[in-house]
């Protein structure tokens, strides 16, 4: 058995990495934050429905990671907390007070990381005024608490006028100026009192009760506000489904008519191109609907907290419409070819037949059903032709048998050190709903993952050529497959068993995706180490999802994202960096060159 050089590993290492850059431009901002291995205790990310809620959720962030050092020296301080900063103690309590409200707001916002940070702040909250009463009973600090109780004396009159004031603006239904006023004041009173104990302190229980009525207005009037917003999100993800759904209509019409198509920019394609415009239209439209899902039931629009019935209906719908138009293209296409234009026009199909029943997952049976007597239909108006493809399709299907058997077997025997990921993270216990000890405990969670051997399924490229695969999301993770592995000596021995050479394609739907899901890197399963591991929203996963990464879920499908036991604001979603030892195609096993 061969083992890594330092070089290799540090090559390896290095290109995993560039990989992984590559995936965070696709990806955009959404990879950009996150807890994980190298930044354990970096920020949530936000889906941004509610655009307010970047630049909310950056401060929130910003001001607790300000004010954790100060509680960690109180907590060091052993007892002694005459030397601490009460300045910065009291100022810090009402601005986590504060903080903690704002919170509150982004969680309306249906941002998981308002959960998060509300969370991260309650030790704050906690500690911070603990640390100040205590040094109230230190000598400086009773002089500074006679100080404070002659200033909240002189300015409870002040603040009950307030109180007034506020109440008539709460009656008159001027949320936004009722905050205001009070926040303000309240930041104040948090910090005056927070150097006494609560059994001692002056009592403005009628500002903060005056306070929580006007939270149930605000708390519901921006609910319904988000809402709205969040349904035109909505609304702009499902335009995305019907125009797909105008242009497959379209591409069937013209298809019909000419046998081309012309698409929005002037060009003339053929029937080939146009089924590959269909699918990628296909893709695009999912991750529209994936989107969509997401954003309802982070507002709470969906009573479903798995999902919305609406939108995983128009999912179906959609599937639906995708598999009959590229079924009616074949077939509308078919029509305008003269005999000894179908072998050209046959070939051509396959290649992205093949990678759309790939991307299917569960629905590439009803793909490959429906397109199956179109094509025999366009094959049969060349007898030649279909003669050769019943000939061909004899020669080579013990053969593809044959390999797949081998295949299967060689990757039983091989992956029996690399345990299924979902097996490893559960037999773990990694967290499967973010709280606040997630960042605690980075580290030593990702000592139990880091470099453990494991195995995933199906793996996706990011991009034709590129440098990642995507393992689908499933059972709370996904992963990310460092590529290319090496499969040029097993597709040239692909190409021989398939009668396969330059003058001579492959003929039959099974041959061409043997050969195109091989050069793509596509594979049935994979093995390898665990090279970095981050945790994410899973709200923000799918509600925030680009076109360019539809392939974390295959295609047409929708994701649980949370029950009663992990509700979706809490939902956490992890992801694995893998780097392969070896992967599984149908027809071969592919191994990394330095094991």
């Amino acid at each position: 058995m061969r083992t890594d050089s330092p070089q290799r590993r540090r090559h390896n290492v290095h290109i995993f990495f560039a990989a992984f850059a590559v995936f965070v431009f696709c990806l955009g901002s959404v990879a950009t934050a996150n807890p994980s291995d190298r930044k354990p205790v970096a920020a949530l990310d936000v889906h941004g429905t509610i655009p307010q809620a970047n630049a909310l959720a950056e401060r929130l962030y910003s001001l607790f990671n300000a004010a954790e050092p100060l509680r960690l020296e109180g907590h060091a301080s052993g007892g002694d907390y005459s030397k601490l900063p009460i300045g910065e103690l009291m100022r810090g309590t009402g601005e986590i007070w504060k903080a903690h409200r704002d919170a509150v707001h982004l969680k309306l916002m249906g941002e998981p990381a308002g959960y998060e940070i509300e969370q991260r702040l309650a030790d704050q909250r906690k500690d911070y005024p603990g640390f100040a009463w205590r040094y109230g009973q230190t000598p400086d600090g009773q002089k500074i608490k006679a100080k404070m109780e002659i200033k909240l004396q002189r300015a409870m009159p002040k603040i009950q006028k307030l109180a007034e004031r506020a109440a008539q603006t709460l009656a008159a239904g001027n949320l936004d100026a009722f905050e205001s006023m009070m926040e303000k004041e309240g930041i104040q009173l948090k910090q005056d009192l927070s150097i006494f104990h609560p059994n001692d302190a002056p009592k403005f229980d009628f500002f903060f009760n005056l306070l929580a009525e006007g939270d149930a207005q605000i708390a519901r009037a921006r609910s319904t506000e988000y809402a709205l917003i969040a349904e035109k999100a909505v609304a702009k993800n499902l335009g995305t489904a019907n125009a797909f759904d105008a242009f497959a209509s379209d591409v069937v019409s013209q298809l019909s008519q000419s046998g081309t198509f012309r698409s929005t920019d002037g060009k003339t394609a053929d029937a080939v191109a146009a089924i590959s415009k269909i699918i990628r239209g296909w893709e695009n439209a999912c991750a529209a609907l994936l989107r969509a899902n997401a954003i309802r039931v982070a507002f709470g629009i969906s009573a479903d907290q798995s999902g919305d019935a609406e939108i995983i209906a128009r999912m179906q719908s959609l599937n639906d419409r995708a598999i009959t138009t590229i079924a009616s293209s074949i077939a509308e296409a078919s029509k305008h070819v003269s005999g000894d234009q179908v072998p050209t026009l046959y070939r051509g199909l396959l290649a992205p037949l093949s990678i759309a029943l790939r991307r299917s997952g569960p629905g590439a049976v009803k793909l490959s059903n429906a397109c199956a007597e179109p094509l025999s239909n366009l094959a049969a108006r060349n007898p030649v032709f279909a003669k050769q493809l019943d000939s061909y399709r004899m020669a080579t299907q013990e053969t593809l048998r044959w390999r797949e058997s081998f295949a299967t077997k060689h990757a039983k025997h091989i992956s029996s050190g690399y345990p299924s990921s979902a097996t490893f993270l559960t037999n773990s216990k990694v967290p499967s709903v973010l709280n606040p000890w997630i960042n605690r405990y980075m580290p030593t969670t990702a000592s139990q993952l880091l470099l453990k051997k494991v195995s995933d399924q199906a793996v996706t490229p990011l991009s034709a050529g590129g440098r990642l695969g995507v393992v689908a999301f499933q059972d709370q993770h996904y992963s990310l497959i460092a590529l290319p592995l090496p499969v040029d000596e097993q597709i040239d021995a692909l190409k021989v068993s398939l009668l396969v050479k330059d003058e001579s394609p492959p003929l039959t739907l099974e041959a061409v995706d043997a050969i195109t899901s091989g050069n793509r890197q596509e594979f049935l399963s994979v093995g390898g180490v665990i090279r970095n591991v981050s945790l994410e929203p899973l709200l923000v996963r799918f509600a925030a999802l680009p076109n360019s990464a539809s392939m974390v879920v295959p295609l047409g499908t929708i994701p649980s994202l949370g029950d009663d036991r992990r509700p979706p604001l809490k939902a956490a979603c992890w992801r694995l960096d893998i780097q392969p030892h070896w992967a599984q195609h149908r027809y071969f096993v592919a191994k990394a060159s330095a094991n």
